[in-house]
């Protein structure tokens, strides 16, 4: 006979996961215009940085990632263009998530 659940049976259901691509947990310098941040994790569609400087949700925002791993001799700079989908506080600013609509394959600067 199968099992039926009585109305006092409780099950979890997990919350689907919404992300479409894994996040990497790195740390990158982020050039902002008047300031800079540092990234707190990174997908292939978004970026969690941290910094002092204050957004608004659904601002258009462009910055460079500094990725430095590549050649610590010669720094290479990815321009990134977004959009802000969500800001909170941090112990020292704010925490920005900003998904990516475009950007420049990285140069190294000289």
């Amino acid at each position: 006979m199968p099992y039926h659940c009585s109305s006092t049976c409780r099950t979890r259901t997990r919350r689907a996961e919404r992300r479409r691509f894994a996040r990497y947990d790195v740390n990158l310098l982020v050039l902002l215009t008047g300031g800079v941040g540092r990234t707190a994790n990174l997908s292939e569609t978004g970026v969690l940085m941290e910094t002092d400087q204050t957004f608004q949700p659904m601002e258009t925002i462009e910055f460079d990632l500094v990725l430095e791993e590549l050649d610590p001799e010669r720094p290479y700079w990815m321009r990134c263009q977004g959009t802000i989908v969500r800001i909170e506080p941090a112990p020292d600013g704010w925490r920005i998530a900003v998904e990516i609509d475009r950007y420049t394959l990285p140069a190294p600067r000289d």
